[in-house]
């Protein structure tokens, strides 16, 4: 006669995955004993823990220079997403070990717990804290933004003593070009050799000069030399005002940063003329070269020149063609040759500019 009893179904199923060293009572159905299977280390179907808050972002960036600024913190750590999802459940069997530990939120600060598969305990969440952001931005150079300034002096050296051409000319650091400025007056490019400028001046701020690229220092000069020919027809004819650009005379305001000179900071930086006087000696015309001594220099504003200072510190020498109130335009045809730094030894010609040096 064959034995039927109702068995408990679910209490089989747990025998079953409980393992074959479950003891199960056919009469009353019920679950006698049983080795409980090795703790399963999170089922990857049980549910994750909550996801543990993002790390905190990093600091701010560091203070940019004048020009740029520092570039900022790193970001932050993304907030952590929830658990994984937990194992399927483990089923049993002998030793069965429960499903593959759930992964905690990444970034997550706390652990989400496993669910409990049901051939063990419940295995253990993840445990991964949330990195912080990222480190603080380095503080940015110092670079000078748009007419910014005023600038220091840099002291450039000359590496040659006498200009013979007048397009871009110099070495290394050392070099420089011609300009004409002022409204009427113009300069003839088609001799290079020389600076030939003509036409009407009628008013303040016209003339000629020899810039140079970078603020040079020509204290071991003792004056400059050149020659200048031609015609004025000024009250006192024949005549212009040689002027010294220093840089503590020279406006920067002005001028874009790539400029790069200039210390004078005038009250009105549009019109900084009137306040930034460069100084200066009237000197005439003729054929003969003529030589203007540091010692002969004169005046300048705000700063004047300083026989012990000033001549370290030039960022170009200029002609301006003399003007006063109540003046009458009057015409200009002059003509500059054989520029020189007196004093300096050996002498050297400057060479047309190549591009070399910064």
């Amino acid at each position: 006669m064959v034995h039927r009893s109702r068995l408990n179904a679910p209490l089989l199923v747990a025998a079953l995955l409980a393992g074959c060293n479950a003891i199960f009572d056919i009469e009353s159905g019920e679950l006698v004993e049983g080795e409980a299977g090795e703790a399963g280390q999170g089922g990857s179907g049980a549910t994750g823990g909550n996801g543990g808050a993002g790390g905190k972002g990093g600091a701010s960036g560091g203070t940019g220079g004048v020009n740029s600024g520092g570039k900022g913190g790193a970001s932050g750590g993304s907030s952590g997403s929830g658990g994984a999802s937990g194992g399927t459940d483990s089923k049993g069997g002998t030793d069965s070990k429960g499903g593959t530990d759930a992964s905690g939120g990444k970034g997550g600060g706390g652990a989400g717990a496993g669910g409990a598969g049901n051939g063990g305990a419940g295995g253990s969440g993840g445990t991964v804290v949330g990195l912080g952001g990222g480190a603080a931005g380095s503080a940015g150079s110092t670079v000078n933004v748009a007419g910014a300034g005023p600038f220091a002096c840099q002291g450039v050296t000359p590496t040659c003593t006498t200009i013979s051409y007048f397009g871009e000319w110099g070495s290394g650091d050392f070099h420089g070009g011609a300009t004409a400025f002022g409204s009427g007056v113009t300069r003839d490019m088609s001799d290079l050799s020389v600076v030939h400028v003509t036409g009407m001046v009628a008013g303040y701020g016209h003339g000629f000069n020899l810039w140079f690229t970078w603020c040079s220092n020509l204290s071991a000069a003792t004056g400059v030399t050149f020659t200048l020919r031609g015609t004025t027809a000024f009250t006192t004819p024949n005549v212009v005002d040689f002027q010294v650009q220093t840089n503590s005379t020279y406006p920067w305001q002005p001028f874009g940063p790539e400029n790069q000179k200039g210390a004078c900071t005038a009250p009105n930086p549009t019109d900084p003329w009137g306040y930034c006087v460069s100084p200066s000696l009237q000197v005439a015309l003729g054929d003969a070269p003529q030589t203007v001594p540091w010692a002969d220099i004169m005046g300048g504003a705000p700063v004047a020149f300083d026989m012990a200072t000033s001549p370290s510190e030039i960022v170009g020498v200029q002609w301006q063609f003399p003007w006063s109130t109540g003046s009458t335009a009057y015409a200009v045809d002059v003509t500059l040759d054989d520029v020189k730094l007196t004093g300096i030894t050996p002498e050297t010609t400057c060479p047309m500019y190549s591009g070399a040096g910064r």
